[in-house]
């Protein structure tokens, strides 16, 4: 940031305020950060704002520009409410990604421990399932991620499928846990 600053003070510019930006920023007709109107147009990076899809940022203070608005010039829409929202200006396309805030782990006792060298000893690690929501850029709707131990990727299952594996558990675990009819006497 102190790059940054420099850089708008080197332009004698003052430093914007983004939470109550000039007409000329909204109207996409200066940059964001510096207020420099000349920027060539390869060189304009869009910044997501709430109240203009105009405005933008030099390339060089692209990433100044999203920690100014709080979200990553390639982020176009506002996260989903479950998101952590840790996105970065330069996060490369496959890792542009909603993840939940949530996890749930689930130790699993009749799963072998998961074991590694640590210098001479090995150290012994119960396994986990894990579930957790995340969703792609530009995807409509979140996808459910349900992990077991070695199998790395998961799987991933619509809302509507991780509702049916759902209701199928909490089936069977009725069924394992249902008292049987007592005698009548």
């Amino acid at each position: 940031m102190n790059d940054q600053i420099t850089a708008v003070a080197a332009r004698n510019a003052e430093l914007p305020d983004t939470l109550a930006p000039s007409s000329d920023q909204l109207k996409g007709t200066v940059c964001l950060v510096c207020g420099i109107d000349d920027a060539p147009e390869g060189q304009r990076i869009p910044v997501h704002h709430p109240d203009s899809s105009a405005v933008w940022a030099c390339a060089d203070e692209a990433a100044e520009a999203c920690a100014l608005t709080g979200h990553p010039w390639w982020q176009t829409e506002p996260c989903p409410h479950w998101c952590h929202g840790t996105h970065k200006a330069y996060d490369q396309p496959p890792d542009r990604l909603h993840f939940s805030r949530w996890e749930s782990a689930t130790p699993l006792s009749l799963q072998e421990l998961d074991s590694c060298r640590v210098g001479d000893e090995y150290e012994h690690f119960v396994q986990f399932a894990t579930v957790y929501l995340q969703q792609r850029l530009r995807e409509a709707a979140p996808i459910v991620l349900l992990a077991f131990p070695g199998n790395v990727e998961g799987f991933e299952l619509t809302v509507d499928e991780a509702q049916s594996v759902a209701d199928g558990l909490l089936f069977a675990v009725g069924l394992a846990t249902a008292q049987p009819n007592a005698p009548e006497n």
